[in-house]
């Protein structure tokens, strides 16, 4: 145990030993990030993020799914491109 206190003692006291003490204690320290590094890492999760789809590409997705819908049912077309005839007619549009 007196060993000890003495030995405590002299590196308290010991200057050279101090300084390498607050060496040890600075080379533990993380180092600080590299700023480019971590504005490359940004960019390179921004890029695998999924692109959003073209607005123009959706409405014509859409526009192909109800064509498909209305081939299905023939009659239902003949029906709405003879009212459609009908209500641009001249004779509808003065009477109406």
């Amino acid at each position: 145990e007196h060993t000890k206190a003495i030995l405590q003692h002299l590196t308290a006291a010991d200057e050279a030993t101090q300084k390498k003490r607050l060496q040890l204690g600075a080379a533990r320290k993380p180092l600080p990030q590299d700023g480019p590094l971590v504005a490359l890492q940004a960019e390179l999760e921004r890029t695998r993020q999924p692109l959003p789809p073209d607005p123009l590409l959706v409405r014509y997705e859409r526009a192909a799914a109800l064509s498909d819908k209305q081939l299905a049912q023939p009659r239902l077309t003949v029906v709405q491109d003879l009212a459609w005839a009908l209500m641009n007619s001249p004779a509808f549009l003065f009477n109406h």
